[in-house]
């Protein structure tokens, strides 16, 4: 049974010509979250319980629950894959991550789960976000405010489009660029004539963009908690769906279900997309570090109990699948496989 969270939401139309605001019934007192959900520290002995694990063992209990029947078994994703492998995305048969290389720059690295071998694409590029599709690699540049593509077929990159400020995320869907900027704006700019403009505000720096249902979805940070938004293609308005929980680890959206991973309630949440009261979907879970989904299970990472564990859409207890993993995060499924980000570098549960 679901148990409902209280939520204030809001709808307004920020920084579209010719819209008029539209305010909601606004949020509650500061402190009613912490009425609501009291935040509990991470219990210090589920830490300590890991320190001596090395990563290199992993156990796949009988009953796993994964992509498929057989289970999972964790193997390395490629052989030197940089330094902290991240923002995985699937590009014509290729897997791409960044990593870093140096103490100032990241490279774009390239394999897949034939092979499993990891080539670097391009080297000394700053990379906040990356996204592809059938024309290339797009990624933000976090000091330089630049969209930065690397078409396929080419050995270099180039900026496409300059921001008023600096850029922090970034989302591809057909001919169109979306990329927040750290000022709150999220800015849509046209890969046809190359022109961009701001379309949507939150408060806080916006991360995580997504699209899904005819929207872009995405969170913001700020002092008193973290902001949902969704922004409607078609009618042009942005409504916050959640405010101050807890997305640090990040969230999913698809057409029935929009899920979070909140540390600080250690529970995974779910919302209607479309907005309403959140509700839970799992408890007791320690140290949350990533959260995934299809359409048939969810997959959260907690770095205290090191492990990956799997819990059902419809709410309900989890089930263990993977353990022994080093400080595993922010999951992401490509292609029936989980790949992870952990201090070891990164891992895919393979059939």
């Amino acid at each position: 049974m679901r148990r409902l969270f209280s939520n204030c939401g809001k709808t307004f139309a920020g920084l579209l010509l010719g819209s008029s605001l539209v305010l909601g019934t606004g949020c509650a007192t500061d402190d009613s979250l912490d009425v609501l959900h009291p935040r509990v520290p991470t219990t210090p002995d589920k830490v300590d319980d890991n320190d001596d694990d090395d990563g290199a063992d992993f156990f796949i209990p009988e009953d796993a629950v994964g992509p498929s029947d057989l289970g999972l078994t964790f193997q390395r994703l490629a052989k030197d894959p940089g330094d902290h492998p991240r923002a995985f995305v699937a590009v014509g048969g290729n897997i791409y991550w960044t990593a870093n290389i140096d103490e100032y720059h990241q490279a774009i690295f390239a394999s897949n789960f034939d092979t499993r071998a990891a080539n670097v694409v391009i080297a000394k590029v700053n990379v906040e976000d990356l996204a592809g599709n059938e024309d290339g690699l797009w990624w933000v540049d976090p000091g330089l405010g630049q969209v930065v593509v690397m078409r396929n077929g080419d050995s270099f990159a180039a900026p496409v489009f300059d921001l008023p400020e600096l850029a922090t995320s970034i989302a591809l869907q057909g001919d169109m660029v979306y990329v927040g900027g750290a000022d709150g704006h999220i800015f849509a700019a046209s890969q046809v004539d190359g022109t961009f403009a701001p379309i949507a505000e939150g408060a806080g720096v916006p991360m995580d963009l997504q699209i899904a249902n005819g929207k872009l979805y995405w969170s913001t940070s700020t002092k008193l908690g973290d902001n949902l938004y969704a922004y409607d293609f078609k009618s042009g308005e942005t409504t916050e769906l959640l405010s101050r929980f807890d997305l640090s680890a990040g969230f999913v959206v698809d057409a029935d279900l929009l899920a979070w991973a909140d540390s600080s309630m250690r529970a995974v949440l779910g919302v209607d997309p479309n907005g309403g009261e959140p509700f839970v979907l799992s408890e007791d879970h320690f140290g949350l570090s990533g959260i995934a989904m299809d359409r048939g299970s969810i997959y959260v990472t907690s770095m205290s109990e090191n492990s990956v564990r799997f819990v059902p859409r419809q709410g309900g207890d989890s089930r263990l699948i993977g353990v022994n993993l080093d400080a595993p995060a922010n999951p992401v499924l490509i292609d029936g496989h989980i790949i992870l980000e952990t201090d070891e570098g990164a891992f895919v549960a393979a059939q």
